[in-house]
């Protein structure tokens, strides 16, 4: 290829990824104020964290939209779009984690005054960021490539969303049975992933050990999410196998 093409791929490249680049700067710029904030009055924190963890998010995605203008226009992926990707969504579990602790074997009672401080947000809402932080994991996994050398890392964000994604439920509404409540098909849903997540990062745990590891500390993180996934169940009296 000659050293115009060569350009004038750069050209369209640098173009089209323009807005996504002014979209990310101008979440980070916001980021520093709301973080300001935060350190300043602690007490309405919560919230904000929460909301900065969807905003982290959606950079993860502008960042992996410039991977796949990457991959059409200059033919190959960008490393540094896709690591800032996966950034973006760990710094969205940490904001959350600050909030409802980063602990899976963890009693409800333990995290219960931090969910209230979380009463602004909607059940619905938490649903659909349970739903986006999932998606975004698997978008980031599917760029990076079934060989990349952070495989078997995501193992470890996988873990702490499903974590986040159970110190987020209300088990206390979970218990409810009453489905004229308005919370009630989110907080069902909501509890579904839960189960599903603890599952499935039992499975991956016990994978990275046969696969990978040999570390016995896989294995004990492996039953720590079953423990806390059968616990559950019988809290819910879910009889399901």
């Amino acid at each position: 290829m000659n050293n115009a093409a060569t350009l004038e791929k750069q050209r369209r490249y640098n173009e089209l990824i323009k807005k996504y680049e002014i979209s990310i700067k101008t979440f980070q710029k916001t980021e520093v104020e709301v973080l300001a904030e935060c350190r300043a009055h602690p007490e309405t924190a919560a919230c904000k964290l929460f909301n900065l963890a969807e905003g982290e998010l959606d950079a993860a995605s502008c960042h992996l939209v410039i991977n796949g203008i990457s991959v059409a226009v200059l033919g190959m992926k960008s490393e540094e779009a896709l690591n800032d990707a996966r950034k973006a969504l760990s710094k969205a579990i940490i904001y959350v984690e600050n909030v409802v602790t980063n602990m899976v074997n963890t009693l409800f009672s333990d995290y219960e005054e931090a969910l209230k401080e979380l009463s602004e947000i909607s059940a619905e809402k938490k649903l659909y960021f349970i739903r986006k932080t999932g998606l975004t994991i698997d978008l980031t996994k599917l760029a990076y490539g079934e060989t990349s050398r952070w495989k078997w890392a995501f193992i470890d964000i996988e873990g702490r969303f499903a974590a986040i994604a159970k110190n987020l439920l209300d088990l206390r509404k979970a218990q409810s049975n009453e489905s004229k409540n308005p919370d009630y098909i989110p907080v069902s849903q909501h509890t579904k992933l839960v189960k599903q997540l603890l599952d499935k990062a039992a499975t991956n745990y016990i994978e990275r050990y046969e696969l990978s590891t040999q570390n016995a500390d896989d294995i004990m993180t492996a039953v720590n999410f079953i423990s806390v996934l059968e616990r559950i169940k019988i809290l819910l009296n879910d009889n399901e196998s």
